[in-house]
């Protein structure tokens, strides 16, 4: 559980992990529909994937994924293949590598299979919620605008909930499996708390970050904090790729995903020769 209280040096290492794991981190855009959700940038020997939920992802939607630097979405002719799981809420984009250079990609060495399941664990959970995505026209020429987008990422900090916590009395709970779901508690403080500013200002409107709907959030990471403390007192920041989230159930205050190890299974099935 959380501290009510903490030292600057474990404040700094919280903005720490929040910077590394908010790195691999992206927004997807669909052409229809501003603001679908969240990728996680991941890198298996020489291919380049984006990984998220199989709803953000299938053949309803005409995807852009955003870098961070440019003001030009990377777009659907640039995506090498799409994957979807036959039967369960995950999949994702294998990019082209001539445009890989705009992104950062997590390799296989911080994805984590196997978790202490009936441990709390402390996590990072991170997304793009659909309220902090804004659009604007660039005007190129005298007929031609460019359409761009600016947003933010939220970052909150909770525990995974060990299986001992699961619910017992929901309709959730009939849809659960040990080996490949997690539960993040989102509701209980001090659980939960939210490590992005308090407010952002939106088309000049200060929003609070705890009255934020986390529709947009789902296809981002659910990331094992962990500090490591080497022999001479040096202590070092390590953000481990355990899940992707799926869905959000606010009647009882808890985030679902998928763990990591469901994804890999997938991709390897579909490239024997990873």
């Amino acid at each position: 559980m959380a501290p009510k209280s903490e030292s600057i040096a474990d404040q700094i290492q919280w903005d720490a992990l929040r910077h590394q794991a908010s790195r691999f981190t992206y927004c997807l855009i669909d052409e229809t529909k501003l603001g679908i959700g969240t990728a996680i940038a991941v890198k298996l020997e020489q291919r380049f994937f984006f990984v998220s939920a199989k709803h953000l992802i299938d053949n309803n939607h005409d995807l852009q994924i955003l870098p961070r630097n440019s003001l030009v979405p990377v777009k659907s002719p640039d995506f090498k293949a799409k994957h979807c799981h036959e039967l369960l809420d995950v999949g994702f984009i294998e990019l082209n590598a001539n445009v890989s250079n705009q992104f950062d990609f997590v390799d296989g060495t911080q994805l984590l299979e196997e978790i202490d399941i009936e441990t709390e664990l402390p996590t990072l959970v991170i997304g793009y919620p659909s309220q902090f995505i804004r659009s604007s026209k660039i005007q190129i020429t005298s007929k031609e605008d460019l359409l761009t987008h600016r947003c933010d990422a939220l970052v909150y900090r909770s525990i995974v909930l060990p299986k001992s916590e699961w619910p017992n009395n929901s309709s959730l709970c009939n849809s659960l499996e040990c080996g490949t779901d997690i539960l993040v508690d989102f509701k209980s403080e001090p659980r939960i708390k939210c490590l992005s500013p308090n407010t952002f200002s939106i088309d000049g409107q200060q929003v609070d970050c705890a009255k934020i709907n986390p529709e947009g959030m789902s296809g981002g990471g659910i990331w094992l904090a962990s500090v490591k403390e080497h022999n001479s007192g040096v202590r070092q920041s390590d953000a481990r790729l355990i899940g992707i989230q799926t869905g959000y159930y606010n009647n009882i205050g808890l985030l679902k995903g998928l763990r990591i190890g469901v994804w890999l299974k997938m991709v390897k099935t579909a490239y024997p020769d990873l």
